[in-house]
């Protein structure tokens, strides 16, 4: 049979071609696998700022911490209600957690319970700012932004269309979010002008 407008002459030239360019590209083993970590794999994980620890969460809430580079188990946060949709850390020893239902916790290593918890609805995703000092949560239709210290609500923006993702420049002076329209919008970090990306053709 023919292979699109150019028959099968011009397939085989282009394999040869392209073989070795596929053959000089190899996966890396990791150096270390976390196995049977998390039930259905870890949904979000974060590297702590000093990259000494890295911190997972599961579709069950479960919460654990890690030692980087040799992977070994710290600790075990108790459970959250739902699947993990954000976290991030604010020092090495307070870390911030938050599940699908919008349970959100701030967690000190030292201690057992979290040290602190707000309820905010159900969440998609949760970014910490680059100076760590705010959080942006994206909830369905809207996003808000939070004071990574006492969880409080600073801004709040209604977004035309369900957001699925967001993220802060690493300045912090602006966010992006990507709406479930196909759309991508960008916004200043207190949440008032905001602009659309023009489509793709």
């Amino acid at each position: 049979s023919e292979c699109g407008a150019f028959g099968p002459r011009f397939a085989f030239w282009l394999s040869l071609l392209l073989l070795p360019a596929c053959a000089s590209m190899q996966s890396q083993s990791p150096s270390v696998e976390l196995q049977r970590v998390h039930p259905a794999g870890a949904q979000r994980i974060s590297f702590s700022p000093s990259g000494a620890l890295l911190a997972s969460g599961g579709i069950r809430g479960d919460l654990r911490i890690w030692t980087v580079p040799d992977g070994s188990p710290v600790q075990v946060l108790p459970r959250q209600a739902s699947s993990i949709r954000g976290l991030a850390w604010l020092d090495d020893r307070h870390l911030l957690s938050v599940d699908k239902r919008g349970n959100l916790a701030a967690w000190d290593l030292d201690r057992k319970d979290p040290v602190a918890t707000a309820r905010l609805g159900p969440v998609q995703n949760m970014v910490i700012s680059g100076d760590r000092r705010w959080l942006l949560i994206a909830q369905n239709q809207r996003l808000l932004r939070l004071d990574s210290d006492n969880l409080e609500s600073l801004a709040v923006i209604d977004m035309p269309a369900r957001v699925l993702s967001a993220a802060i420049g690493p300045d912090g002076a602006r966010v992006a979010a990507s709406l479930s329209d196909g759309s991508v919008w960008l916004l200043d970090s207190g949440l008032r002008q905001r602009s659309g990306l023009p489509p793709a053709d």
